[in-house]
């Protein structure tokens, strides 16, 4: 008999695959998302890109929340020439941005906090069937993201700040948006499964 560890915990499979039947694949792919829960609980917020628009910079950027994601579908385990594949849809509503910005020549500042309604990110994993390694992540694909809402403090009553800042987020395309946030996702969860491991024995 064959077994397998994720983390701390212990699968036993019947024979030397890990991925035979769609239980132990199912405990495999629970086992990985609950290691990668803890690790984003840990660690967060997370340190994120930030930049300049117009008359405004944003920096100091913090990503919350990671951690309330959720599986859009189960995770997709198999076994392919040595390695085992997981494949994760996860869905993140509970996400929330925080940048300071400042204006460029004028001594306003602020901070901005921009609320994620729906976003959805497919993760490719991988990992040798034999001996104890790393989950190692492959790859990290935003599928879905939906126009964010956005709060502004530290300006009243320059109203009109308010206003430049979220028409720089109403006003950017889904397009340039969506590849913001994936570029920040994967800078999060490039080294998130570097705790998650299985083993075979």
């Amino acid at each position: 008999m064959a077994r397998f560890f994720v983390g701390a915990c212990l699968i036993a499979t019947a024979s030397g695959f890990v991925c035979l039947s769609a239980e132990e694949q199912a405990e495999v792919g629970q086992d990985i998302t609950s290691c990668l829960r803890r690790g984003l609980e840990l660690h967060e917020p997370f340190e994120i890109f930030g930049g300049k628009k117009g008359g405004l910079s944003f920096h100091d950027g913090l990503l919350y929340n990671v951690h309330k994601f959720r599986n859009r579908i189960p995770p997709q385990v198999g076994c392919t020439n040595g390695h085992v594949g997981i494949e994760l849809l996860l869905s993140f509503n509970e996400t929330k941005v925080h940048y300071t910005w400042k204006t460029v020549g004028l001594p306003f500042k602020g901070g901005t906090w921009t609320f994620v309604r729906q976003a959805t990110v497919a993760i490719s994993l991988t990992s040798p069937i034999h001996g104890r390694m790393p989950v190692t992540f492959k790859e990290l694909r935003m599928t879905e993201y939906f126009a964010p809402s956005v709060r502004v403090d530290g300006i009243q009553p320059f109203s009109w700040l308010a206003s430049e800042i979220g028409t720089f987020v109403a006003k950017s395309s889904s397009a340039l948006l969506k590849q913001f946030m994936e570029k920040n996702y994967i800078k999060v969860f490039e080294n998130a499964f570097d705790q998650c491991f299985i083993r075979s024995s």
